[in-house]
C-alpha cells in the first residue's frame, strides 16, 4: 500500500484525492473520534441550576436563573413557565 502525502491546505487534499483511489490507502486509514471528526459538532450535555419562580399580581408567572445572567422568562401558567425557562 502507498503512504498517505501530509497535505498543508485543503486545496492540497480535494486535488489530491481527485486523482487517487481511497482503495490504495486502506492500510493508511485510521477510525475517526465522531467529535474530531465534525468540526463545530457538540454534544449535548444536561445541567441542573437553580430557578427562582414567582407570581406576577396581573400577568401570571415568571422565572430567573441566578446563575445564568439574562436568563428569564414568563408564563400565563407555572407550567408554560417552567417551559419557557427551559
Amino acid at each position: 500500500m502507498k503512504k498517505l502525502p501530509q497535505f498543508k491546505t485543503l486545496d492540497e487534499l480535494v486535488a489530491f484525492w481527485d486523482k487517487h483511489d481511497f482503495a490504495d490507502y486502506m492500510d493508511e486509514m485510521e477510525e475517526a473520534d465522531p467529535d474530531e471528526a465534525r468540526p463545530g459538532y457538540r454534544q449535548t450535555r444536561e445541567y441542573d441550576f437553580t430557578v427562582i419562580f414567582w407570581r406576577e399580581a396581573a400577568d401570571g408567572y415568571r422565572a430567573y436563573v441566578p446563575a445564568l445572567p439574562g436568563r428569564e422568562a414568563h408564563g400565563e401558567t407555572l407550567e408554560e413557565v417552567t417551559t419557557n425557562i427551559r
